[in-house]
């Protein structure tokens, strides 16, 4: 399994899962961590306040990350099972998708 499966779970039709969440935990806390990297030690030229501020910047960091990494995770969850719908359906050809929405239609 490589991260790119983590990352794109829906090309093996498989849902979003804890891994991928995980994953996107982990690139949010890096990338949050980057820019306040950026902004206190390149802008300001300020590193030595980066790292005595780090017991306020990664706290909040993790918090801001897995708030986003769970809400994308359930979002995701739900558009994972949409598409692997999709995917069935497109799967068995175009003539039979047809055939698919014209029941629905008809409902």
């Amino acid at each position: 399994m490589s991260l790119v499966d983590l990352a794109f779970p829906y090309r093996d039709n498989r849902e979003f899962g804890v891994t991928s969440t995980a994953l996107v935990f982990v690139v949010l806390l890096v990338e949050i961590e980057l820019v306040v990297l950026l902004g206190l030690a390149v802008v300001a030229h300020r590193f030595d306040l980066f790292l005595s501020g780090q017991s306020a910047i990664l706290p909040a960091a993790v918090l801001v990350s897995l708030a986003t990494a769970i809400v994308f995770g359930v979002r995701a969850r739900s558009w994972s099972r949409a598409r692997i719908a999709s995917i069935g359906e497109w799967s068995s050809g175009a003539a039979r998708y047809g055939e698919l929405l014209a029941q629905k239609h008809q409902r």
